[in-house]
């Protein structure tokens, strides 16, 4: 959260929701997969980890898990929002600041795509814009803007260039 405050500044509110944290991997979790080979029986489950959705790794979650958790967390932070905004008649921005697998739930579920298959990347440091029509305490529609934009970045690109 330290690199998010000397970005945007400490004025606005932030909070720290668990639930968008990437998946847990459990025994999978820092290793790679050279190690998760080493014997037969973890080498199929890293197998059926990666190749089916609803397979919970070894003392962790599942794709499935990981989708729902992130899933629950957008709605419930955009529903506050939209509660805040009823009472303040203002109209609430919201900035996710997230890993790939994460932005990647996003997108599945503002696309209702609940598929296997793999969504549009999102890099490092892009920027996504979704907007979310919200009506008697219920998320209606989701609008996705732009994905993956990574426009701001070439100023940067630019600058350390001439450096």
């Amino acid at each position: 959260m330290d690199t998010t405050i000397a970005i945007i500044g400490s004025d606005s509110p932030m909070v720290a929701d668990a639930r968008l944290r990437e998946i847990h991997a459990g025994d999978f979790e820092g290793k790679t997969i050279r190690e998760v080979a080493t014997d037969e029986a973890t080498k199929q489950a890293w197998q059926a980890f990666v190749s089916d959705r609803s397979f919970r790794a070894p003392n962790g979650e599942s794709h499935d898990d990981h989708m729902a958790r992130c899933a629950a967390a957008l709605d419930d932070l955009v529903l506050k929002a939209a509660a805040i905004d009823k009472v303040s008649g203002g109209k609430r921005r919201l900035l996710f600041v997230a890993h790939g697998g994460v932005m990647h739930c996003v997108h599945k579920h503002m696309t209702k795509d609940y598929s296997g298959k793999s969504s549009p990347h999102a890099g490092n440091c892009s920027i996504g814009v979704v907007d979310a029509t919200v009506d008697c305490d219920t998320i209606m529609d989701w609008s996705l803007r732009r994905w993956n934009d990574v426009a701001h970045l070439q100023a940067v690109q630019t600058a350390s260039s001439t450096i």
